[in-house]
């Protein structure tokens, strides 16, 4: 071989070092980029979880510190002793009733739900005056 054709032939086996090694490189970024991505993925999925975690204890604390205030209330308000109803049985059914529905309640949807409740107390207070 010449000279000039040994030099021809390192030329191109040395762009084909450089092809192979820029796909090898482009291979391990696009790599690297799934792995990021997955990770990402990974971590949003797993805040999301800590998140709703999160929400369910405090939801738990606010219903527990509701119900225990409208204990009181009603314990408050209500007449000891009553002429119509076993005041214990009267509480205990309300606060049942209390529980049930702020369990089922979607906190989404607790603000139409607020005022919805609000309109129907007040059309009752209209109704029932002597509830005041």
């Amino acid at each position: 071989m010449r000279k000039d054709e040994i030099e021809e032939r390192i030329i191109q086996i040395e762009k084909q070092i450089r092809d192979l090694g820029s796909i090898q490189r482009e291979q391990g970024e696009l790599i690297i980029s799934e792995l990021r991505s997955f990770q990402n993925l990974f971590i949003e999925e797993k805040m999301e979880v800590m998140r709703k975690q999160i929400t369910q204890g405090y939801q738990r604390l606010l219903l527990d510190l509701i119900l225990n205030t409208m204990r009181r209330e009603f314990e408050s308000v209500c007449p000891n002793p009553c002429s119509l109803y076993n005041r214990t049985d009267c509480i205990d059914f309300f606060m049942c009733r209390l529980k049930e529905s702020a369990e089922r309640m979607d906190p989404d949807e607790a603000d139409d739900f607020l005022k919805n409740q609000i309109q129907i107390d007040d059309e009752l207070m209209n109704k029932y005056p002597e509830l005041r």
